[in-house]
């Protein structure tokens, strides 16, 4: 099989996860291929997220990208793209709203009718329009079977997931697990998905614990409701 890996955001462990799955495949027999963003876009959830110059913010996220851990194989949104900003879409939207919500705080049906939401949504949407249109290119001129990508729910993450989609290829996400100590992979869903954590339940509810275990999921439980669980990638 020939699979595509992307982890368009710097983030430290994810691009490491990337890459450690790319060895994986690699040692499967399978040829891998990557794509990356080198400052290609006119927004993005970080550069709202942080309050520094764009120039800077994507020098880092250049830097500290899959380029870190490969040299063959890496193309760049900008390879099948024009770095401008198209107009947002209904669909690239729809991509933004969890980004646009997350930066925001917005919960409310009143907060998503606010002027300041549809701004920030609006800012967010042309660079996920401009990744999706890029990622199917790259996914049909490198012939891939399938790709894996980290998060899948956020703007341009989210972007590349519709696009392997949309072409009817396997994706599957990674994101770190629940507790911080491996990397949890969902098939074709993204992060927030939940088919397969059901699926896990469904076999393993009527199996009792070891007293190791029942001591290791209390210890896990309790680090969420004293707020010590530093390494989660969602505090609860």
């Amino acid at each position: 099989m020939r699979i595509g890996l992307t982890s368009l955001y710097a983030w430290r462990p994810h691009v490491e996860h990337t890459h450690f799955l790319a060895e994986l495949a690699r040692a499967g027999g399978h040829e891998v291929r990557f794509l990356t963003c080198d400052g290609d876009l006119p927004s993005c959830y970080t550069r709202q997220l942080r309050d520094r110059p764009a120039w800077k913010e994507c020098l880092q996220c250049r830097v500290g990208g899959i380029r870190s851990f490969e040299s063959r194989g890496v193309s760049a949104l900008s390879d099948f793209v024009p770095r401008r900003a198209p107009a947002p879409d209904a669909a690239s939207l729809d991509w933004t709203r969890s980004s646009a919500s997350t930066l925001g705080r917005f919960e409310s049906n009143a907060d998503f009718s606010s002027p300041e939401f549809h701004a920030l949504n609006a800012a967010l949407a042309p660079s996920a329009r401009m990744a999706h249109e890029a990622a199917r290119q790259w996914i049909e001129r490198e012939h891939l079977d399938a790709v894996i990508l980290f998060n899948g729910r956020m703007d341009i993450t989210r972007a590349v997931f519709e696009a392997a989609r949309s072409l009817g290829k396997r994706v599957l996400s990674h994101e770190r697990t629940w507790f911080g100590d491996g990397i949890q992979l969902l098939p074709d869903e993204h992060c927030l998905g939940l088919s397969s954590v059901w699926r896990l339940v469904s076999d393993w509810r009527d199996r009792p614990l070891t007293q190791d275990q029942a001591l290791r999921a209390a210890a896990l439980v309790a680090r969420r409701f004293l707020r010590r669980n530093q390494t989660e990638w969602r505090a609860y």
